[in-house]
């Protein structure tokens, strides 16, 4: 009576469907014994993933396999050795007949922030949260429970990235973040972000990240009820442009992400943000950053909407997808 991992619009349904066939409410799977341990091994039983459900229906139970039990790195690629390769590797990155990340050069690893500290500014949404977390997790060794503050019975695992209310709370930043509506807009500035470093041309290099795309696709759509970039593209081109006038000084390192893309599922309940779209979104996204000295770092590649991956709604993805976004933010904080 197990309901499994994927559908977004259908979970409700599909749950009150279930709860009729088996004659017992859905109900939640218990809690791993020992949410304090850094062992991922821990987390190869079924892990519990809730999506944001807005229904008026009760949760679904979401048992899935973990996401790194099905999930490598490929490493036979000599490591990337500087910047352009590095992004040029995630942007033409795909997934093997094995489930390996294969990239054309070897992603580095690094379990530390760069040595010293620097001025570190990011904004972005849920997409940004996802990846700082898997940060914190990376920092801490800890998969099981390291993504928050303090751990969360019910947020444990795969289920640190739920999008369910609960598990937005808490959740544990490699920087000073704050938000609004839980990440709708993101910002963390390191603390060697002072005035005098972000206001002094020459000065220390710093690290400034923008990724836009989720929340600037909820806007209302046109009249005739069609699909539109227009005014999402025109709104992230524009922050683009600001965000390199504004905080982007002369000896600084400029990076910009956007949109992933959704499974076929979610494609259906946010067409807007469907594969054709969000490549077109992504494709001026890039010009516009080019344009500006920046480098545009493509996660579609990582979060490729195949269900396969794992995905608490479509839209947001599990530890897999976010692990290997964070080892590429985490290189190219050392690079830089």
């Amino acid at each position: 009576c197990d309901i499994a991992c994927g559908d977004y619009r259908t979970t409700g349904q599909r749950c009150e469907a279930t709860e009729r066939s088996c004659g017992r409410s859905c109900s939640l799977p218990r809690p791993l014994a020992s949410p304090l341990t850094s062992s991922s091994r821990d987390c190869h039983g079924p892990n519990l993933v809730l999506p944001r459900v807005a229904a008026p229906v009760s949760l679904p139970s979401l048992r899935c396999q973990y996401s790194l039990s099905r999930f490598a790195l490929s490493t036979e690629a000599p490591a990337c050795a500087t910047v352009d390769a590095l992004v040029n590797a995630t942007a033409t990155g795909r997934y093997d007949s094995d489930g390996r990340f294969v990239t054309d050069c070897t992603i580095p690893t690094y379990a530390s922030l760069p040595r010293g500290g620097r001025c570190v500014h990011i904004m972005g949404d849920s997409y940004t949260r996802h990846m700082l977390q898997t940060v914190s997790m990376v920092l801490k060794d800890n998969f099981v429970s390291g993504g928050f503050e303090r751990p969360n019975a019910n947020c444990l695992c795969d289920g640190q990235f739920s999008e369910l209310e609960p598990c937005r709370r808490n959740v544990s930043f490699p920087f000073p973040c704050t938000s609004v509506e839980y990440d709708s807009r993101l910002t963390c500035r390191s603390r060697r972000c002072s005035n005098a470093v972000r206001t002094r041309r020459g000065g220390e290099a710093a690290f400034v990240w923008l990724q836009g795309g989720l929340h600037y696709l909820q806007g209302p759509l046109p009249r005739s009820g069609r699909p539109s970039l227009r005014a999402p593209v025109k709104s992230f081109l524009a922050a683009i442009r600001t965000t390199a006038h504004r905080h982007v000084h002369a000896n600084d390192r400029f990076f910009v992400s956007g949109l992933h893309f959704q499974t076929p599922a979610a494609d259906r309940v946010f067409p807007h943000q469907r594969r054709a779209l969000a490549q077109e979104f992504n494709r001026q996204a890039r010009r516009v950053t080019e344009e500006v000295g920046g480098r545009f770092v493509d996660f579609s590649t990582v979060a490729d909407g195949d269900e396969a991956r794992g995905t608490s709604d479509g839209v947001h993805y599990l530890t897999s997808a976010n692990l290997v976004k964070a080892r590429i933010f985490l290189a190219l904080l050392h690079m830089t």
